[in-house]
């Protein structure tokens, strides 16, 4: 039986279309990593140079990008009062997709860290790095430090900075738990090698989902190894 465009784009719309309870956001795929993105201040993406970004729009020395302007954001210091944004209008449209309320925030924060820097999905909370997008199961935000753990518990914590339906910008999220995340998604590149026609991941490099950088290759082995 024919199937019409009108069909097949419906049912692709249906499969794309995920609604959470902090907003409903459209996801766009994942991108390749490259390991010559840098970050909006032109520096490479490392995790010193990410908290250091930070650290600036945190004091306020440095201003939200031109697109996050024109979505309302003023300012993300950590300021008394509370620096505030119109929490739904207009949507933010980043490069995840589009949201209101935290997530609005949070893809805003993550474009302004990290440009038009590639994406990808990571799979292990360990991983979790300062500028890292991390999706609860009815939040969104920012990871502003790495991973650690706490004494008497067996998965890891973080700390955030996030948005929410007041359109407060909230700073004071310390022992966030990696435990009951939804997913994590990354602009870290992936520290990666040819040799000998072969390619090989570091140890400091955890493969995401999907590896796309790797298309193309006619023949790939796969193999984890430490670097000097």
């Amino acid at each position: 039986m024919a199937t019409s465009k009108k069909q097949v784009l419906n049912r692709l719309l249906s499969l794309t279309l995920v609604v959470v309870m902090c907003f409903g956001f459209i996801p766009i795929p994942a991108q390749a990593s490259s390991a010559t993105a840098t970050l909006t201040n032109g520096m490479p993406v490392t995790v010193n140079n990410v908290l250091a970004l930070i650290e600036e729009y945190k004091n306020g020395t440095r201003e939200p990008g031109e697109k996050a302007k024109a979505a309302g954001f003023t300012s993300y210091a950590d300021t008394k009062p509370t620096q505030r944004y119109d929490p739904y209008n207009p949507p933010y449209f980043g490069a995840i997709g589009s949201g209101t309320e935290c997530a609005k925030f949070a893809f805003a924060f993550w474009d302004d860290i990290f440009g038009d820097a590639p994406y990808r999905k990571v799979t292990d909370p360990w991983q979790v790095k300062p500028g890292d997008l991390i999706q609860y199961p009815s939040h969104w935000c920012i990871a502003v430090q790495s991973a650690y753990q706490r004494t008497g518990y067996d998965y890891p914590f973080t700390q955030a900075v996030g948005g929410g339906k007041t359109g407060s910008i909230g700073w004071g999220d310390p022992d966030a738990s990696l435990n009951d995340i939804l997913a994590i998604y990354t602009r870290y590149p992936i520290p990666y090698k040819f040799e000998n026609s072969e390619v090989l991941l570091t140890a400091e490099g955890p493969i995401g989902t999907p590896l796309s950088s790797l298309e193309g290759l006619d023949s790939v082995r796969l193999e984890a190894r430490k670097t000097n």
